[in-house]
């Protein structure tokens, strides 16, 4: 697998001189393409943080960041919102669906907004739909459409400018196990994409056993890196689950000595 992103002592500090708060005390680790790494660990800990970084919210204060080779740390402002608006899908925990359009359009969001013709944009958003089971609920609007289905026009809206990086805050939080399960899924299956990474950040303890790669922190700092076999990702059986559980700790724990 190739290398999709490399971070090199990243660093992330806030406020003024005097009243400084590092949150991330250099963060090293580098996560490839086709695998679906997920980043776990308490609040607080820098998770949110180091995702706004990865998906060019916010310009590290300390060391770099390369996505598919390009640097974060050294992008200019206009640089950085190219690579926002070609480079990187968002997934939230809330949809933020736009409650006055279709859920075709809303798919087709970020296409029109990077300047697609409509028609276009339309007509590949109704491919990634269909890709994710909703060709029969493209024409509804948000307020006719289940969490799960919400949360599937959100990743369909993510995939349709086709970005080389999805990064994915609490995507299944607000969703109960069943849904949750089936939104995983259809990201495990975008994961296994060898031109493509996905980054989930997340507190849901249910959907561990999807990850390909498990990046623990706490205290702005990596206390645990492990990468876990591709072929127990997609859809991980009982049996793997509860074998996994015993074999290792779960995050937020340290293994015995």
């Amino acid at each position: 697998m190739s290398a999709a992103i490399d971070c090199r002592y990243l660093e992330m500090e806030f406020g003024a001189a005097g009243g400084r708060q590092t949150v991330l005390r250099g963060i090293n680790f580098t996560a490839s393409a086709g695998r679906l790494t997920m980043i776990a660990g308490p609040s607080g800990c820098g998770k949110s943080t180091l995702l706004s970084i990865l998906g060019g919210l916010l310009t590290p204060t300390g060391g770099d960041a390369l996505v598919f080779g390009k640097s974060l740390a050294g992008m200019t402002p206009r640089a950085r919102a190219a690579y926002r608006r070609e480079d990187v899908g968002f997934i939230f925990q809330q949809y933020n669906l736009v409650p006055a359009l279709t859920a075709v359009e809303n798919a087709a969001t970020p296409l029109i907004i990077g300047g697609a013709r409509r028609a276009v944009a339309i007509e590949r958003a109704h491919v990634e739909l269909a890709a994710l089971g909703l060709a029969d609920h493209a024409g509804k609007f948000p307020r006719q459409l289940s969490g799960g289905q919400q949360q599937r026009v959100a990743i369909a809206r993510a995939l349709v400018h086709a970005p080389r990086l999805i990064i994915c805050d609490e995507p299944t939080a607000a969703l109960d196990s069943k849904t949750g399960e089936a939104v995983m899924v259809a990201l495990s299956a975008i994961a296994a994409d060898p031109a493509r990474a996905v980054v989930i950040v997340t507190h849901d303890t249910r959907i561990f056993d999807y990850a390909g790669h498990l990046i623990e922190l706490e205290d702005g700092l990596v206390i645990r890196n492990e990468i876990i076999s591709d072929a127990e990702v997609a859809a991980p059986a009982p049996q793997a689950r509860r074998k996994r559980d015993k074999a290792a700790p779960a995050p937020g724990r340290r293994a015995a000595a």
